[in-house]
Parts: C-alpha cells; sequence; structure tokens
C-alpha cells in the first residue's frame, strides 16, 4: 500500500504561512460540526419525544434525565481514546512520523473497538439496576417508564462502538486535506435519525425505544459514509487512515500510553459532569419527591439544562481543542512561536463564543423551558433562575478544560493527574456535597445547589492559575534561534 502525500497533510492545516485566526477557524470547523452532530441525537431525541409521546402516564423528559449520568460515564471512557488521537496525531506527524501514524491509528481501532464492546456489556447489566435504583426514589416512576429507560440505555449503548469507530477515521483525515468531508460526513445522517425518530416513535408508538433506535441507525449510517470515504482515500493514498490489523501489536504499550496521556483531559471534564449530575439528580430526586408536590417540573427541568448546555460548550470546546491540536503539530515543528498564538488566540474564540452562547439562551430562557415540557407559570422564574446560575458556570469550566488540556498536551500527566483529582474529585465532591446538604435543609433552596458551580469554578481557577502561568512560561522559554517565525 503506497505511503501517504506528506505534502497533502502539510498543504491543509499545518501550513505556516496560513494567517493564524484563519487557520484556527478552519480547524475548529468540522470538531464543531461532528460535536453538534453527536450532542444533536440526545436533544433531537429529547425534543421529539417531547412531542410525540403523548401517554401522560409516560414521562419522557424524567426518564431521559436520569438516563443521562450513566450513558455520559459510559462515554467517557472512549472518548479517552478518540480524543487522545485527536491531540497524539498531529504531535506525530508535526514530527514527520508518517509509519508510526498509520500504526497509531490502527491501535487507535482496535483499543476503541473492544472497549466500546466491554462498555456495551457493562451496560446492559447495569441499565436495570440503575434505573430500579433512580426510579424508585423520591416521586417514584411507574414500571413502564422504568422498563423504557432500561431499553433506552441498552440501545444507546450500541450507538457507541459505531461512534467510536467514526470518530477515529474523521478525527485523522480532519488533519489531512479533508475538512470538509471530516463536517459533512457526521450531518448527512441526522436527516436518518430525525426521519426514524417519526417513524418509531409517532405511527409505530414505540416511545424512548423507538428514539434510540433512530439515533443508533442514524449514527450507524454516519459510520458507514466514512468508512466508505475512507476506502475511497486509502485507494488513491490520500490518507493514513488504514485496516491493515497486522501492524496491531499488543506489546507496543507506547500507543495506549499516549492515547491516555493525551485523551485524559477530555475523560476528566466528563468525569465532573458526572459528578455534578449525580448529586443534581438526587436533589431533584428530594426536590420532587420530599420537599416540592407531584406538579413540580425538577426532574423534566433536568433533561433541559443536560441537553443545553451541552449544546452551549460546545462552539468553545471546539476552539480549545482546535488550538490544542494546532499547538501540538507546530511544537513538533519546533515553530514555538505559531504554537504560542494558536494557545492564545483559542483562548479568546473559545470565551468569547461561550459568553455569546449564554447571553442568546439566558434571553430565550422562558419559551425553552416551556418547549422541553416544563410548564409551570406560578413557578417558572425559579426555573429561569436555576437556569442562569447554570449557564453562569460555563466559562469557569471551561477555563479548567483549557489549563488541563494544556497539561496534558505538554506530556505533564502527571501534573493533569494531579491537577484533576484536586479540582474534579476532591474540590467537586466537596463543595457539592456541602451546597446538597445546605440546599436541602433550607427547604429544597435550588438557587444554593446549582451556585455550587460556580463555587468549585472559582476554586479551580484560584488552584490552576498559578500552575498554568509557571508552566506556560517554561514551555516557552526558548532560545530565540529556536523560533520559526
Amino acid at each position: 500500500m503506497g505511503k501517504t502525500n506528506k505534502n497533502e497533510i502539510h498543504e491543509h492545516l499545518f501550513e505556516s504561512n496560513v494567517p493564524v485566526w484563519k487557520q484556527l477557524i478552519k480547524v475548529a470547523t468540522p470538531m464543531l460540526l461532528l460535536s453538534l452532530s453527536n450532542a444533536s441525537y440526545a436533544f433531537i431525541d429529547t425534543l421529539l419525544a417531547i412531542l410525540l409521546i403523548t401517554d401522560p402516564s409516560y414521562s419522557a423528559a424524567q426518564i431521559l434525565g436520569l438516563t443521562y449520568p450513566l450513558l455520559l460515564l459510559a462515554t467517557s471512557f472512549i472518548a479517552i481514546i478518540f480524543s487522545g488521537l485527536s491531540l497524539y496525531l498531529p504531535r506525530t506527524l508535526g514530527r514527520e512520523k508518517y509509519e508510526k501514524g498509520r500504526n497509531l491509528v490502527i491501535h487507535t481501532f482496535v483499543y476503541g473497538f473492544f472497549l466500546s464492546l466491554a462498555i456495551i456489556i457493562i451496560l446492559y447489566f447495569l441499565a436495570p439496576l440503575w434505573m430500579n435504583w433512580l426510579g424508585g426514589l423520591g416521586s417514584p416512576l411507574t414500571q413502564q417508564e422504568i422498563d423504557g429507560g432500561i431499553i433506552y440505555i441498552r440501545i444507546s449503548s450500541l450507538m457507541i462502538i459505531f461512534i467510536a469507530m467514526r470518530d477515529i477515521i474523521l478525527r485523522t483525515i480532519r488533519v489531512e486535506n479533508k475538512g470538509f468531508m471530516a463536517s459533512i460526513i457526521p450531518i448527512v445522517a441526522l436527516p436518518v435519525n430525525l426521519l426514524f425518530d417519526w417513524i418509531f416513535m409517532g405511527p409505530l408508538g414505540f416511545k424512548l425505544g423507538g428514539a434510540a433506535l433512530a439515533s443508533l441507525i442514524g449514527v450507524s449510517c454516519g459510520f458507514l459514509f466514512a468508512f466508505i470515504y475512507s476506502l475511497i482515500l486509502i485507494k488513491k493514498n490520500e490518507t493514513i487512515v488504514n485496516y491493515e490489523f497486522s501492524r496491531f501489536n499488543i506489546k507496543e504499550g507506547k500507543y495506549i500510553k499516549g492515547l491516555f496521556m493525551f485523551g485524559f483531559n477530555s475523560y476528566i471534564r466528563m468525569v465532573t459532569l458526572i459528578i455534578y449530575n449525580i448529586f443534581l439528580t438526587f436533589f431533584i430526586i428530594q426536590l420532587n419527591g420530599n420537599n416540592g408536590s407531584d406538579d413540580d417540573y425538577w426532574k423534566e427541568f433536568v433533561t433541559v439544562t443536560q441537553r443545553f448546555v451541552s449544546m452551549a460548550t460546545i462552539f468553545a470546546f471546539a476552539f480549545v481543542q482546535a488550538s490544542i491540536t494546532l499547538f501540538a503539530f507546530n511544537k513538533g515543528q519546533k515553530n514555538y512561536a505559531r504554537a504560542k498564538e494558536f494557545l492564545k488566540l483559542g483562548a479568546i474564540y473559545s470565551f468569547v463564543s461561550s459568553i455569546i452562547v449564554i447571553i442568546i439562551l439566558a434571553i430565550f430562557v422562558n419559551p425553552v423551558l416551556v418547549l422541553f415540557g416544563v410548564d409551570d407559570p406560578s413557578g417558572n422564574q425559579i426555573y429561569a433562575n436555576a437556569f442562569y446560575i447554570r449557564l453562569i458556570a460555563i466559562p469557569l469550566s471551561l477555563l479548567q478544560y483549557y489549563f488541563i488540556s494544556f497539561f496534558s498536551i505538554t506530556k505533564n500527566l502527571k501534573e493533569t493527574i494531579i491537577n484533576s483529582i484536586i479540582g474534579n474529585i476532591i474540590v467537586a465532591i466537596s463543595v457539592l456535597s456541602i451546597f446538597f446538604y445546605v440546599g436541602y435543609q433550607n427547604n429544597g433552596n435550588s438557587t444554593i445547589f446549582f451556585s455550587s458551580l460556580i463555587v468549585i469554578g472559582v476554586i479551580n481557577a484560584i488552584i490552576f492559575t498559578p500552575r498554568f502561568i509557571i508552566k506556560y512560561k517554561k514551555e516557552f522559554n526558548y532560545p530565540k534561534e529556536k523560533v520559526k517565525q
């Protein structure tokens, strides 16, 4: 099989004479569309389920809110693999190690496949335990609703393997001269999802099982499109994507170590969300079951915040990922001045984009709540205030993600793990526990509990900022003659 054309790679994302701002946007666009397509499956499922499932004894929004933490936990593990590839691969290509790049792709395929398979099996047995446990707390779900959640988790878990294989292909061709196709392929599968959502939940009445099945079909089509396109590129010798599985060597520990090191930041970001959503789920259950009434909409509110916060952060995280990817390549090329510019501009773009999205959502918060079933004229302002507080916390969580991404890409695995344990485990659990208790003792005061994310963000900013400044100065303390302008 012919070798990849080296110039093909440099002509696109990593050409040094392209303005930094233009290159950053060009790289961020396919990342943004890929993330949007992944998030939109859950978003579309939720919206259409609320609109199409008219059974008053079957609360789709409540069920989806309870399934979210478990599915997010499952996704976090596989995110290590393809997020690690996004940073490990450009660094490898930046050093012009093309054969190592081909080997890296194959090892990522194998690790991604077997990890996905293990997650699917675990979720199959864990789904009934999870739904029966949470569904029986507070204002209990009916057995039909619990069964619906179990079916949704089990079918949705099958998506993980197709998402992993598709993303490995797309994240690889994205660092080649294939940015347009890497952007389009995830999007073309969405109409398929919409069509089958309507068929399964509308005329056929499959409820949430139908929503999960529609998403599975949509994701499978996306993988099929990506696979076919990769075969075309392989035939033309225009990609390092390959299916030469004889290259895989389980004794080559450097690949899994590298994937873990570079992908750890994405995993930790999800861990923070998981911890928060577990605490949030318990808090909301207490509101509904003890301090609230049967007419409360807190469980529906959880689903709204989960879906919209995920969509709101996509733009900012796309710029962070793009800047870190380009930093990795340019550092590999010893183009330190340009690498530094990508870090600076990526931080600015991500912050500005997050503020714009927050303002838009804040303006339309009440219509959004009503659209997703939170329609309580006497208490909508309470839900709106809680939503505002959740939005304010987004830039703070983004700052932490930026710091941890920087630590991981500069191969400071020890620093990354230490900071992640401090910020995402010790600080997060401590603050959430305190605010959970105080909020619950104050008649289920939601404002107190939701403020916990802001406090976590401020504490982490205080902890991480000095370390980041020290590492940043050390990272770019190179002799001037080494800098490629």
